[in-house]
């Protein structure tokens, strides 16, 4: 037992060691860092058992009670091991090390202005993962991997999530199947809409925005009210991913004509459902896009979806845009310029970036671009693909690009791990081993 004890803590001290050396790490460094010492000082609750045991002479009587909580400690580290160890595998590599850049420009800067934490203070973002899901998500809110019960018989689904969202790291997925297709990564600006609202608090200020918007009637404010969450992170999605996010929704939206025109809200049961209509989720993300200064672009995608579903059952709800951005804005406005959203000069950079490869050149190997600047050209390439290459072999190039010249060194944090509250640290480890460990 004591050996079995020492394997966790000597994997831990490895995973941040390499995190402070790997290229391919280095950028997950305060991630590891923080997650690491939670799981890690969670170990040390067992260890400190399995001391007391030996000590009394109990240890046969207990042995039983420490191995499984010795693995239900393991099995909350493999929720990350996995996805953490992709980040050393081709072609892993390349695609999540864009897709956590990505992210952190989505979120840091706001995280960071509504939690006002200072430039040089820890501010770590979420962790992008592959999954089987056919959409993205954003965990903890989502639905949550469940451990294995009827092989192990440690856990509950519901101590699994409760000690899932009592760790320092948020989980944000991708469906496998995006590996091979980059535009559609754009979707995570949606998703990190979800993880912005949790992190920084903002539920009770953003549900009070609604009640406060000046919509015409009570009865579409009941739609919006419902849809509150979902009309949140697509508008987020708009302002920081740009019209690449809003192209890659309305792919994702999608549908049969028949099936696109019999949505309706509220349903016969009076149930409004989370998400609006795959028509008002469009129309609204392109009146968002105008609020962030993409006329163009919100014309042309409200013109092919307006095209391919000219039927709009909840056409009266679009007299409520404005308020309902303008309410949201009243919470934080992505427009100002500390809170780094979307704007022309990134699109034009992207515009650069698509034109060259287009044209069959490649970036200079010293000149590192925005994560969004890359997911940006590949959406224009898309729309005009170069003549003497195939659109994935352009994606790989632009992937490869960005994990080659992005300066090397941790986000976040200096190689010395990271600053914690040693009292609320041990809180948050005691709150772990009693949802955990409560029928062990």
């Amino acid at each position: 037992m004591r050996w079995k004890l020492t394997s966790l803590p000597e994997e831990l001290n490895e995973w941040r060691q390499r995190a402070a050396i790997e290229h391919s790490l280095q950028k997950n460094h305060s991630q590891i860092s923080l997650l690491s010492l939670r799981i890690e000082r969670l170990h040390a609750v067992v260890k400190a058992e399995f001391s007391q045991a030996v000590g009394r002479g109990e240890l046969w009587l207990r042995a039983t009670s420490l191995e499984k909580k010795t693995l239900i400690v393991h099995s909350m580290w493999d929720q990350f091991r996995s996805r953490l160890s992709l980040r050393l595998v081709s072609p892993f590599d390349t695609y999540l090390a864009l897709a956590d850049a990505y992210a952190r420009e989505c979120y840091e800067p706001v995280y960071r202005q509504l939690r006002n934490i200072a430039p040089d203070q820890l501010c770590p973002a979420p962790l992008v993962t592959f999954d089987q899901q056919v959409s993205p998500w954003m965990k903890p809110d989502g639905d949550t991997p469940q451990p294995d019960q009827e092989g192990t018989g440690l856990l509950t689904a519901t101590q699994f999530q409760d000690a899932l969202d009592r760790l320092p790291l948020t989980l944000v997925g991708v469906p496998w199947s995006y590996l091979t297709y980059l535009p559609h990564m754009a979707l995570l600006a949606h998703e990190l809409g979800h993880a912005v609202e949790r992190g920084a608090g903002l539920t009770a200020r953003l549900d009070q925005a609604i009640d406060d918007a000046a919509c015409d009637t009570e009865q579409r404010r009941a739609g919006w009210k419902a849809w509150r969450k979902e009309v949140f992170a697509d508008w987020y999605g708009c302002a920081m991913g740009g019209p690449a996010f809003v192209w890659s929704l309305a792919e994702y939206l999608a549908s049969d004509q028949g099936q696109i025109h019999r949505q309706t809200r509220p349903h016969e049961n009076g149930s409004w459902t989370p998400y609006p209509t795959a028509t008002v989720r469009v129309l609204f993300c392109c009146h968002g896009l105008r609020v962030m200064g993409f006329e163009t672009d919100a014309s042309s995608i409200s013109a092919c979806w307006s095209q391919a579903y000219p039927e709009n059952s909840l056409e009266e709800f679009s007299r409520d845009f404005e308020a309902v951005v303008n309410s949201f804005c009243e919470v934080f406005d992505p427009r100002q310029p500390q809170f780094e959203g979307f704007r022309r000069p990134m699109r034009d950079v992207a515009t650069i970036m698509a034109n060259v490869y287009r044209q069959g050149g490649g970036l200079p190997a010293h000149e590192p671009k925005p994560a969004r600047t890359y997911v940006a050209a590949a959406r224009l390439l898309l729309q005009n693909p170069p003549v003497n290459a195939s659109l994935p072999s352009v994606w790989q190039k632009l992937r490869d690009h960005h994990l080659t010249t992005r300066p090397g060194g941790v986000a976040g944090a200096t190689p010395a791990l990271p600053d914690t509250d040693d009292a609320q640290d041990s809180a948050e480890v005691d709150r772990l081993a009693a949802i955990l460990f409560a029928d062990i």
